[in-house]
């Protein structure tokens, strides 16, 4: 049973409106990151890191540039921007396009040991990011 990454065109949206398609898109960049980091020889665990690291450093001077704008077109360009994002993310042929990869590095672990992991694993960065919009709000 091997671990697949798919990167879908339509991403996986949890809320409504252009800042949840962001949301969405750097989601997809993030697990595009994490191939891309664990293709070259890091532990994909590790790489989960690594991802977020880099996905945050793009993010940064985009959501600079869209922060500028204001009511409509804030909303337009947030979807055009996450909508660029999905599109060379699932174009890339470094990850098989819609079709996906295999995430290299989780074969050699046993099943159960890496469904394991893979629990702890999102079960931590659930609560780093619950942590972190935690933190934003009651700073605002």
């Amino acid at each position: 049973m091997a671990t697949r990454l798919v990167c879908v065109a339509d991403g996986t949206v949890i809320a409504e409106g252009p800042p949840a398609r962001v949301l969405a898109s750097e989601a997809v960049q993030a697990a595009y990151l994490l191939y891309l980091v664990a293709s070259h020889g890091v532990s994909p665990f590790a790489g989960i890191a690594a991802a977020a690291v880099i996905a945050a450093l793009v993010a940064l001077p985009v959501s600079a540039l869209l922060l500028r704008l204001s009511g409509g077109y804030f909303a337009v360009a947030s979807l055009v921007v996450a909508a660029l994002f999905q599109i060379a993310v699932t174009l890339a042929p470094s990850v098989g396009g819609t079709t996906g990869v295999s995430l290299p590095g989780l074969a050699g672990y046993d099943p159960v040991l890496r469904e394991a992991l893979i629990y702890w694993a999102a079960m931590i960065v659930a609560v780093v990011c619950v942590a972190g919009v935690f933190l934003l709000v009651r700073a605002g």
